[in-house]
């Protein structure tokens, strides 16, 4: 597996929980500039990355990062696909782990 270096900015403030055992989790959505435009509106696209944080680096996460801070990740990508409320299969998101 391959680590996965991305520079974006925090879409909301991180969420810290805990698992059973103690362990530290926080998660936070990042919404990164891809350098396209769109055809129809001209707008820039933007692709968001779910990423989780584990233990020290989750609790640090939560302290200091707030939306809108721009942040450079890296970490092990992941694909999920599910089926949205209106079936639509083709939904996905990366994540960074």
């Amino acid at each position: 597996m391959f680590d996965l270096a991305i520079i974006g900015n925090l879409g909301k403030d991180p969420e810290m929980s805990y698992t059973e055992g103690g362990k530290a989790i926080c998660k936070f959505s990042v919404a990164v500039d891809t350098g396209k435009k769109d055809k129809e509106t001209g707008e820039r696209e933007t692709m968001w990355v779910r990423a989780t944080a584990w233990d020290k680096t989750a609790d640090l996460a939560a302290e200091y990062l707030r939306k809108g801070n721009k942040v450079y990740l890296r970490g092990r990508p992941s694909i999920n696909q599910w089926t949205d409320k209106n079936s639509n299969e083709a939904r996905a998101s990366l994540e960074l782990n």
